[in-house]
Parts: structure tokens; sequence; C-alpha cells
């Protein structure tokens, strides 16, 4: 019988391909989305820092581009054609 602590939580890997796959179909089906948008969609911490590390990668690759019209304001995510 394997050793499993009953206290503690099992959680599924989140691999940052996968977030990355997640938000270009959430943007392609709406050309632009809300950033607090995807916030329902992550429900562990782990889950957001993985989809902010692929937003960060998908900046870099110049796939994606951020866009804020007003100090403050919403922050848009739009994919690069």
């Amino acid at each position: 019988m394997p050793d499993v602590n009953p206290y503690e939580l099992q959680e599924d890997p989140i691999h940052l391909d996968e977030q990355i796959a997640f938000l270009k179909g959430e943007i392609d089906s709406a050309k632009h989305l809300c950033f607090t948008a995807l916030f329902p969609f992550l429900k562990t911490r782990l889950r957001i820092v993985v989809t902010f590390m692929a937003i960060l990668e998908m900046i870099q690759n110049k796939e994606l581009n951020l866009l804020q019209k007003n100090i403050f304001g919403d922050i848009q995510l739009e994919i690069i054609i």
C-alpha cells in the first residue's frame, strides 16, 4: 500500500504550453479579452501564476499585445496576427 498522507493535497500539474493554448483559445473567440475575465477560470494560485507566465511568454514571442486605455483601467489581451 502506498504511503499517502490524507492531509496532503494532490494537485494536477499545470503546464505552460497548456495555459498558452487556453489563452489563445479564449482570445481567438473574441479577438480581445479583458485580463480580469480570466479570473473565474483560474481557481488556484498555481494556475494564476502559470497563466501569468504564459502571458509573459506570449508577449516575449510577439504573439500577444496588452492594451490599457486609462491609468488603472482594464488591461486587454489581443492576439498579434
